[in-house]
């Protein structure tokens, strides 16, 4: 019955591949249908025998002066590269802008911010006592961020 069936399907469809398909899953296991093939011409001639193969005695000849023809293609050349040699006038050039950028940064830095030490020395603040209600007071004194602004706090004691 199965032997049927894959008749069926390998004349129903002719397509080479499926039909080359159904010989090796089933034409290869089944004795009855490898004694079909043997008679039948049409599958016959989807199979290839190692008779059937015989190559020409001078083939290899032939691709061997095939490849000597083909035209070679060079690799193209890179050339060597050489280090960068700088002369002695451009190291001594950068040796001295580092210096003196190593040297004004900081300078810059500290000339430019906020310095409270130097404006509290010119503008001195003065506090000999403080007084709430006729007794002496604790005075503290807050210096902000803000180097113009200074808060008194003054607390009264007991």
């Amino acid at each position: 019955m199965k032997c049927k069936i894959v008749i069926f399907l390998y004349w129903i469809f002719p397509n080479k591949k499926w039909q080359a398909y159904l010989i090796q899953k089933h034409f290869s296991s089944c004795e009855r249908c490898q004694k079909r093939i043997d008679s039948d011409t049409h599958i016959k001639s989807l199979l290839i025998s190692a008779e059937d193969l015989h190559p020409r005695p001078d083939l290899w000849t032939d691709m061997e002066e095939a490849i000597k023809s083909y035209p070679k293609i060079r690799k193209p050349v890179i050339p060597e590269s050489k280090p960068i040699i700088f002369p002695k006038w451009q190291w001594i050039a950068a040796a001295l802008i580092l210096t003196g950028l190593i040297i004004l940064i900081p300078i810059q830095i500290l000339k430019n911010r906020p310095d409270a030490i130097q404006k509290t020395t010119r503008n001195q603040i003065v506090l000999k006592s403080i007084k709430i209600e006729e007794s002496t007071a604790k005075a503290y004194f807050f210096q902000s961020k803000n180097p113009n602004r200074l808060i008194i706090w003054a607390q009264k004691t007991n």
